[in-house]
């Protein structure tokens, strides 16, 4: 005979899940249209997911900034084209976007 945990339809670890304070994706006004297959686009991207055409007016020029939640114990990877092949330049153009040492950034 099953207990009445087993009818619980929220467990008690899954209600001590942290929740996370923003928004995860992007809202459908703030999505771009690809030119090249007309799908649409997260306004973050170079270039379409689909079809690899660029996309107009879509550049990064600011990272969000945050300190981590404290269920958070991971680490960012930022890969950046390093600007045929100048490691030096990529490292202070990141160096000066993310308020960082460039040295740390090589």
């Amino acid at each position: 005979m099953a207990s009445d945990n087993d009818q619980d339809p929220e467990p008690e670890w899954l209600r001590k899940l942290p929740l996370r304070s923003e928004e995860i994706g992007f809202s459908p006004d703030e999505l771009i249209e690809c030119r090249g297959c007309g799908r649409w686009n997260a306004p973050n991207r170079p270039t379409c997911l689909y079809c690899g055409s660029g996309l107009e007016g879509v550049g990064i020029t600011k990272f969000d900034i945050r300190e981590p939640e404290s269920w958070e114990s991971g680490f960012n990877v930022v890969i950046v084209d390093a600007f045929e092949g100048d490691a030096e330049r990529a490292a202070i153009e990141l160096a000066s976007l993310l308020h960082s040492e460039r040295e740390s950034l090589k």
